[in-house]
């Protein structure tokens, strides 16, 4: 039994419907008290193609690797049918943090509407606080979008960790991350949920104990993967897009710690060696309980 969450149509009349046609249960404060929900189905076809073509685009204009059919037998991405680890593909960031560039626009569209909708999930379950929160994510007045994309291949796992804050004082991280391609286990805290393409799941990546299960070899993929030209580069493979509020350029001072220094997107891999893509950023289970042991001991 794999409980999905959804969120909420913004019509309270038409609440119990997309419920129902979700699957999940109408128990509020449940949801509520959840730091997560899953929008099912979120990206249509033609959005889930945008969201490919962009993506591999940029990485594209951002590398001399081309992905498509016709050299998907290099090295770089051949490596993804055996191997557990992913690959981050370059967006040309300016900086680990950066704002996305205008190549991402529509991974930056979709997440708005994504977060307006979590955002209405929350509000209707109760919790106007998280409601708010997550709302301010939804407006380019508010706050730029960051972000990174990784590709999977049938192997792909991703170790289950916490998020460390990217920004000194958070003390959440709330991101989307869109799922096109082969379905996908993914863990949420003590649920594993199955990832559908289109799917957008909506998480405070510092509360979720949250990683890749494992890739559903077989599983019916989107349509966005069937063009060899247009699509992800083999069957079997995953594409992940995350993206969360930008940080503020680094200050020049190399002394100054406040922001976490994190690796440039070049550097990024989750192959076990690494310790996880985006090292820096993520926590095991273990790793917070020893934190919370230190924190003990000097008190």
């Amino acid at each position: 039994h794999f409980p999905l969450f959804a969120a909420d149509e913004a019509s309270s009349s038409s609440s119990s419907a997309f419920r129902m046609k979700c699957g999940i249960a109408a128990n509020g404060h449940e949801e509520a008290a959840k730091r997560y929900v899953i929008l099912k189905g979120f990206l249509t076809n033609e959005e889930q193609r945008q969201l490919v073509r962009s993506t591999l685009d940029c990485h594209r204009s951002n590398s001399d690797q081309h992905i498509s059919s016709s050299n998907s037998g290099a090295d770089e991405w051949n490596s993804l049918t055996t191997d557990t680890s992913s690959i981050s593909l370059k967006l040309g960031l300016a900086y680990t943090g950066a704002p996305m560039n205008s190549d991402m626009d529509p991974a930056v569209s979709f997440s708005r509407r994504s977060f307006a909708e979590a955002s209405r999930h929350y509000s209707d379950a109760g919790n106007c606080d998280l409601g708010d929160a997550i709302a301010r994510l939804s407006s380019p007045d508010e706050c730029s979008l960051t972000g990174i994309a990784l590709l999977y291949g049938p192997n792909g796992r991703m170790l289950a960790h916490y998020d460390a804050p990217t920004q000194k004082g958070r003390r959440d991280e709330w991101l989307v991350g869109f799922s096109v391609g082969a379905d996908t286990m993914f863990r949420c805290n003590d649920e594993v949920v199955l990832l559908k393409s289109g799917d957008a799941l909506v998480m405070d990546s510092m509360a979720v104990l949250h990683g890749v299960e494992g890739i559903v070899v077989g599983g019916q993929a989107s349509s966005a993967v069937e063009d060899p030209y247009d699509g992800l580069p083999f069957p079997g493979s995953r594409l992940g897009v995350l993206l969360w509020q930008a940080a503020e350029a680094p200050k020049a001072d190399p002394k100054d710690t406040d922001v976490m220094a994190t690796p440039t997107s070049s550097d990024l891999c989750d192959a076990p060696s690494a310790g996880g893509v985006l090292k820096s950023l993520f926590m095991t289970e273990s790793d917070s309980e020893e934190s919370d042991d230190e924190e003990e001991g000097a008190g």
